[in-house]
Protein backbone atom coordinates (compact mmCIF):
# COMPACT_ATOMS: atom_id res chain seq x y z
CA UNK A 1 0.00 0.00 0.00
CA UNK A 2 1.29 3.54 -0.86
CA UNK A 3 1.95 6.25 1.77
CA UNK A 4 -0.97 8.11 0.09
CA UNK A 5 -3.33 5.64 -0.08
CA UNK A 6 -2.71 5.03 4.26
CA UNK A 7 -2.98 8.90 4.17
CA UNK A 8 -6.77 8.95 2.08
CA UNK A 9 -7.76 5.89 4.29
CA UNK A 10 -7.49 8.23 7.30
CA UNK A 11 -8.97 11.32 5.79
CA UNK A 12 -11.68 8.93 4.60
CA UNK A 13 -12.02 7.69 8.20
CA UNK A 14 -11.76 11.30 9.76
CA UNK A 15 -14.63 12.25 7.13
CA UNK A 16 -16.71 9.35 8.32
CA UNK A 17 -16.39 10.03 11.98
CA UNK A 18 -17.92 13.65 11.15
CA UNK A 19 -20.42 12.57 9.29
CA UNK A 20 -21.51 10.49 11.58
CA UNK A 21 -21.42 13.17 14.51
CA UNK A 22 -23.25 15.58 12.03
CA UNK A 23 -26.25 13.51 11.88
CA UNK A 24 -26.29 12.66 15.06
CA UNK A 25 -26.15 16.67 15.71
CA UNK A 26 -28.95 16.92 12.65
CA UNK A 27 -30.93 14.41 14.72
CA UNK A 28 -30.46 15.99 17.92
CA UNK A 29 -31.57 19.34 16.52
CA UNK A 30 -34.73 17.83 14.85
CA UNK A 31 -35.79 16.46 18.53
CA UNK A 32 -35.37 19.74 19.90
CA UNK A 33 -37.24 21.54 17.33
CA UNK A 34 -39.94 18.99 17.04
CA UNK A 35 -40.07 19.77 21.35
CA UNK A 36 -40.18 23.44 20.19
CA UNK A 37 -43.58 22.95 18.31
CA UNK A 38 -44.95 20.42 20.66
CA UNK A 39 -45.02 22.89 23.55
CA UNK A 40 -46.19 25.52 20.66
CA UNK A 41 -48.89 24.06 19.68
CA UNK A 42 -50.04 22.76 23.48
CA UNK A 43 -49.89 26.53 23.84
CA UNK A 44 -52.34 27.05 21.49
CA UNK A 45 -54.92 24.35 22.10
CA UNK A 46 -54.60 25.21 26.20
CA UNK A 47 -55.61 29.31 25.07
CA UNK A 48 -58.04 28.00 22.95
CA UNK A 49 -59.50 25.59 25.69
CA UNK A 50 -59.29 27.82 28.45
CA UNK A 51 -60.41 31.29 26.56
CA UNK A 52 -63.81 30.05 26.76
CA UNK A 53 -64.21 29.22 30.30
CA UNK A 54 -62.11 32.32 31.29
CA UNK A 55 -64.73 34.12 29.87
CA UNK A 56 -67.55 32.98 31.58
CA UNK A 57 -66.75 34.78 34.86
CA UNK A 58 -64.37 32.27 37.05
CA UNK A 59 -63.06 32.74 40.48
CA UNK A 60 -59.92 35.70 40.52
CA UNK A 61 -57.82 32.66 41.62
CA UNK A 62 -58.38 30.31 38.86
CA UNK A 63 -57.49 33.54 36.50
CA UNK A 64 -54.25 34.04 38.14
CA UNK A 65 -53.26 30.58 38.01
CA UNK A 66 -54.25 30.31 33.89
CA UNK A 67 -52.16 33.67 33.88
CA UNK A 68 -49.03 32.01 35.99
CA UNK A 69 -49.35 28.91 33.92
CA UNK A 70 -49.04 30.72 30.91
CA UNK A 71 -46.21 32.75 31.99
CA UNK A 72 -44.52 29.55 32.98
CA UNK A 73 -45.16 28.38 29.62
CA UNK A 74 -43.60 30.74 27.67
CA UNK A 75 -40.62 30.70 29.84
CA UNK A 76 -40.35 27.12 28.72
CA UNK A 77 -40.89 28.06 25.22
CA UNK A 78 -38.14 30.64 25.34
CA UNK A 79 -35.77 28.11 27.06
CA UNK A 80 -36.33 25.94 23.91
CA UNK A 81 -36.07 28.36 21.47
CA UNK A 82 -32.89 28.96 23.32
CA UNK A 83 -31.83 24.92 22.77
CA UNK A 84 -32.88 24.49 19.23
CA UNK A 85 -30.85 27.38 18.50
CA UNK A 86 -28.08 26.13 20.27
CA UNK A 87 -28.46 22.65 18.27
CA UNK A 88 -28.71 24.63 14.88
CA UNK A 89 -25.36 26.62 15.74
CA UNK A 90 -23.49 23.23 16.66
CA UNK A 91 -25.30 21.57 13.42
CA UNK A 92 -23.57 24.27 11.24
CA UNK A 93 -20.38 23.90 12.74
CA UNK A 94 -20.00 20.36 12.62
CA UNK A 95 -21.32 21.10 8.94
CA UNK A 96 -18.67 23.21 8.48
CA UNK A 97 -16.28 20.61 9.46
CA UNK A 98 -17.93 17.39 7.64
CA UNK A 99 -17.40 19.60 4.35
CA UNK A 100 -13.59 20.91 4.72
CA UNK A 101 -13.26 16.95 5.80
CA UNK A 102 -14.41 15.97 2.14
CA UNK A 103 -12.98 18.57 0.50
CA UNK A 104 -9.70 17.45 2.00
CA UNK A 105 -10.28 13.77 1.05
CA UNK A 106 -11.57 14.72 -2.44
CA UNK A 107 -8.11 16.92 -2.95
CA UNK A 108 -6.37 13.85 -2.06
CA UNK A 109 -8.53 11.46 -4.41
CA UNK A 110 -7.22 14.08 -7.17
CA UNK A 111 -3.45 13.98 -6.28
CA UNK A 112 -3.25 10.07 -5.97
CA UNK A 113 -5.67 10.24 -9.39
CA UNK A 114 -2.86 12.23 -10.87
CA UNK A 115 0.22 10.36 -9.04
CA UNK A 116 -1.36 7.21 -10.66
CA UNK A 117 -1.19 8.68 -13.82
CA UNK A 118 2.22 9.97 -13.83
CA UNK A 119 3.43 6.57 -12.95
CA UNK A 120 1.12 4.87 -15.74
CA UNK A 121 2.55 7.90 -18.39
CA UNK A 122 5.81 6.92 -16.79
CA UNK A 123 5.93 2.80 -16.99
CA UNK A 124 4.52 3.22 -20.39
CA UNK A 125 7.82 5.38 -21.50
CA UNK A 126 9.74 2.98 -19.98
CA UNK A 127 7.96 0.10 -21.55
CA UNK A 128 8.08 1.83 -24.79
CA UNK A 129 12.02 2.93 -24.57
CA UNK A 130 12.49 -1.30 -23.85
CA UNK A 131 10.61 -2.22 -26.63
CA UNK A 132 12.45 0.21 -28.93
CA UNK A 133 15.72 -1.01 -27.60
CA UNK A 134 14.66 -4.44 -28.12
CA UNK A 135 13.62 -4.16 -31.90
CA UNK A 136 16.53 -1.65 -32.22
CA UNK A 137 18.69 -4.99 -31.16
CA UNK A 138 16.41 -7.26 -33.38
CA UNK A 139 17.06 -5.50 -36.14
CA UNK A 140 20.67 -4.68 -35.57
CA UNK A 141 21.04 -8.99 -35.43
CA UNK A 142 19.44 -9.33 -38.73
CA UNK A 143 21.53 -7.16 -40.36
CA UNK A 144 24.76 -8.48 -39.03
CA UNK A 145 24.01 -12.32 -39.30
Amino acid sequence: MKRIDRIITLFYEEESKVCAEMNSCQDYYSEQLRILNDLHEYEREYKKNHTAILSSGITIERINNFNNFMARLKLTIKQQSLNVESAQAKLECVRMKWQTAMKRRKMLDKLNTRLDTKSRIKDLQYEQKELDESVSAMFYLKKHD
